[in-house]
């Protein structure tokens, strides 16, 4: 989804439009622009991939990114993203790592919302972004801090970046519902297993919990059948239901939360698409495992702050405002 081009704005608004577009895209952080006024150039890509994850594209002009302490404490964003830097010379900084690079090829970073960091890139470039919430990655911030300096060291490095990139290309034909969720899924497995295996042998770092890596995936793939219960998962895993639950437990989260939250982010996801309209607010529902209509309008309201038929509403006459 096309989220701004800055060749369709005004020369004087092109700097807080590139802001105001980094805020949507999940980006709780200042930014400067390297050039100024007429000279900020920014094309900006996003797409809901479900499972919690999110992925952006951009190119443009030079720019600077600095999450400061304030922010992180009053702007909670519990979300890390694997970032890949197209060539050029660009520097990040967070926790231990400190990395200036000027190279003809592509870097990759993991940037955690939840600690400070300061990024430059100087002059124009590419950028992909995979983010997803840390329920959903299901990893220690341990892990995570081990994994951030040493992601060269994982033999996924390149898997991941071509991935990735690959996903750019593809996405937009993938329609919304099932098949895109799955490939988010997918991702958010690869992005696991890779940071997982960056981290191993490291202080801190902790083993993968299979069996919750298992269930996740398994989840994903029977998300819009509404019979998936624990029970049910359990058995399919050889597993009972009490060591289903204490898997669980060990990374702090809930099973049926996470069949929830999953559930209602493939709603948002297809409520979000141009063919929605031609279908009830109960058929979405029951295309995501619902059984119930009003209860998945009101857990969609609790969740994203307004009802199912409003957030169509709103995409809607979003997509009218871009074509006129």
């Amino acid at each position: 989804m096309l989220l701004l081009d800055t060749d369709t704005v005004n020369p004087g608004d092109r700097a807080e439009a590139v802001v105001a577009a980094t805020r949507y895209a999940r980006v709780p952080a200042e930014l400067t622009h390297e050039p100024g006024g007429a000279e900020v150039h920014a094309r900006m890509d996003l797409w809901e991939m479900g499972a919690g994850a999110d992925l952006l594209h951009r190119t443009s002009t030079g720019i600077r990114l600095r999450r400061t302490p304030k922010q992180v404490r009053e702007i909670a964003d519990d979300r890390v993203a694997l970032t890949l830097l197209g060539p050029g010379q660009w520097r990040f900084s967070q926790r231990d790592v400190d990395r200036v690079e000027r190279s003809d090829g592509w870097g990759v970073i993991l940037v955690d919302q939840t600690a400070p960091y300061e990024f430059v890139r100087v002059g124009s470039g590419s950028t992909y972004a995979f983010g997803v919430d840390h329920q959903t990655l299901g990893l220690s911030h341990d892990t995570l801090r081990a994994a951030a300096g040493r992601l060269r060291s994982s033999p996924l490095h390149d898997m991941v970046t071509r991935h990735v990139r690959d996903t750019v290309r593809v996405v937009d034909a993938i329609p919304p519902g099932p098949a895109a969720t799955a490939l988010g899924s997918a991702t958010v497995e690869l992005l696991r297993t890779f940071l997982v295996t960056a981290a191993h042998g490291a202080v801190g770092a902790e083993p993968p919990d299979t069996l919750l890596i298992r269930t996740r995936l398994y989840v994903q793939r029977h998300l819009a059948e509404p019979g998936l219960t624990a029970d049910r998962i359990a058995r399919a895993h050889n597993v009972s239901v009490r060591q289903l639950y204490a898997a669980w437990a060990r990374h702090g989260e809930s099973l049926a939360n996470y069949v929830i939250v999953q559930r209602l982010a493939l709603a948002h996801r297809i409520l979000s698409g141009p063919h929605s309209q031609a279908r009830t607010i109960a058929a979405v529902a029951r295309s995501c495992g619902f059984v119930d209509t009003p209860h998945f309008s009101r857990r969609f309201r609790d969740a994203y702050g307004m009802s199912p038929r409003e957030w169509r509403l709103l995409n809607r006459r979003h997509r009218e405002d871009d074509a006129g």
